[in-house]
């Protein structure tokens, strides 16, 4: 194996010096170019060993069309960062939840007022049950309400007073439905 002394730029566009073990050229180059370096000349270094040969002389190699990545202007001011997104699980879990609650409610009343109004060919008691229940309007209210102020607390976004304050709000709007349903 035989030692190569190369010249290169890194990434960065900085010339680079050293030495590479290698079997020939090829490989000397290919090796540079695993560690992300672009040829600029490369020769074989003499072997101590030996006597230097007179027949030693540098080897320039093609270097391969480099790609550079396109440049970024500098952040200057913390102002123009982005602020940072609050990610509140327990409350996206509890928006899917009640979603998928309101679906299934939407289903209830839909299937109890048509069978309400209009004979179906089959009898679902439990269907009948569920859509004169108060409980279930009830229900119902309090998950479409939970989502219509969640989402505006989403909207302004607010911060954990304005959360509060629409909590109140809800409780409020809520009571007054059941008391009068």
């Amino acid at each position: 194996m035989a030692s190569f002394s190369y010249t290169a730029k890194n990434p960065q566009g900085m010339t680079v010096r050293g030495m590479v073990d290698a079997i020939d050229v090829q490989a000397a180059t290919s090796s540079l170019q695993q560690m992300n370096l672009t040829v600029d000349e490369l020769r074989e270094a003499p072997n101590p060993s030996t006597p230097p040969s007179p027949s030693l002389q540098w080897t320039t190699v093609p270097s391969p069309v480099s790609v550079t990545a396109p440049e970024f202007p500098p952040i200057t001011h913390a102002e123009e960062l982005p602020p940072p997104r609050h990610y509140l699980p327990l409350l996206d879990t509890l928006r899917l939840y009640a979603g998928w609650l309101l679906a299934w409610y939407f289903i209830i009343y839909a299937l109890g007022s048509y069978q309400y109004i209009r004979d179906l060919p089959f009898h679902m008691p439990y269907v009948e049950e569920l859509f004169l229940s108060p409980v279930i309007l009830q229900f119902s209210f309090a998950a479409f309400l939970f989502l219509l102020l969640s989402a505006l607390q989403k909207k302004i976004r607010g911060s954990y007073v304005s959360g509060i304050i629409l909590l109140i709000l809800g409780v409020g709007i809520f009571v007054v439905f059941r008391e009068n349903v």
